[in-house]
């Protein structure tokens, strides 16, 4: 990150006459004011962003020098596990696309990331992060943590099926590509059971989570509760919707109406259970799937039997 001693100061002007091509002023001085001039206070965190960048690519140039003068067969990767503010400047986000693979951030930290700090949505809205940042989407494979690390009252029904819910909304993300597990102490065998059957999904239908097009879920979500997501992604014929309603602490049947109008095979296949699902009878327009206790569903529509 960045201080406000001299060393800084001086990268910051030099950052405001060569990117921002505006005069220097001391950021001292208008940060600490109540309402600091607009593209001052932008220049300031651009400037944050591009420092992080440009230190995190320091340290990748060395290790990749290092890899090469001893010949190691290794390639370095770099993550980001914060999401950072977002830089409005080009020149900053041509310095984050060149040094960060992907993106880590840490899902079992953010459970603000939910509605009313419920874990239930984090995953949910990591993906809508990552559809809310223009111009720089990397890949993404979250850091997720077992057991107690889901811990909380809204999940204390199920805490390891969270980890199911959370790696389905990120892998169903623009750009989701898997997920890093960290482990504390208390990682048990129901946590490796959700990750088995995630891991097995994600296997089964890869090519669509990788290479799928994102439809925004605005589009066919006809209502949108406080706690319930939708995710498509299209991939030639072939569609793969995740629906999710995670407003209910007891496992009480609810229904997620979906529209879509543009499907080559006319139906949705629970990818799990085999169910198929039609049209609603009362209004063959859309789609009604029940969720119950399995709070989220994974479905499917082409041609092949997956």
């Amino acid at each position: 990150s960045t201080c406000f001693c001299p060393k800084c100061k001086a990268k910051f002007k030099e950052y405001l006459e060569t990117v921002y091509k505006i005069p220097y002023q001391d950021p001292t001085v208008f940060m600490a004011t109540a309402s600091p001039p607009k593209n001052y206070e932008q220049a300031w965190h651009d400037f944050r962003a591009w420092m992080y960048g440009k230190t995190a690519g320091d340290m990748k140039q060395k290790l990749q020098e290092h890899v090469k003068k001893k010949a190691l067969q290794y390639k370095i990767v770099f993550s980001q596990s914060a999401w950072p503010a977002q830089p409005q400047k080009k020149e900053t986000l041509a310095v984050f696309k060149e040094v960060f693979d992907y993106a880590s951030p840490q899902l079992y930290l953010y459970t603000y990331w939910g509605n009313s700090g419920s874990p239930k949505l984090i995953g949910n809205g990591a993906a809508r992060i990552q559809e809310n940042e223009k111009g720089y989407q990397r890949l993404m494979a979250p850091t997720m943590g077992p057991g107690l690390g889901y811990m909380h009252a809204s999940c204390s029904l199920d805490p390891h099926s969270q980890m199911l819910y959370q790696i389905l909304e990120v892998a169903m993300a623009p750009r989701g590509a898997g997920y890093i597990m960290y482990a504390p102490r208390d990682i048990d065998l129901g946590d490796l059971k959700y990750m088995a059957e995630a891991n097995g999904l994600l296997g089964r239908f890869s090519d669509i989570f990788l290479n799928g097009e994102v439809h925004s879920a605005d589009k066919f979500l006809i209502a949108e509760p406080k706690y319930q997501s939708a995710r498509l992604k299209k991939l030639g014929d072939e569609v793969l919707m995740l629906v999710a309603d995670y407003s209910t602490y007891d496992p009480i049947e609810t229904y997620i109406d979906v529209l879509i109008e543009d499907l080559k095979f006319d139906q949705l296949i629970d990818v799990v259970t085999g169910e198929v699902f039609k049209r609603s009878t009362e209004d063959l327009t859309f789609f009604s799937i029940p969720v119950k206790e399995t709070r989220a569903r994974l479905l499917y529509s082409g041609p092949k039997k997956r």
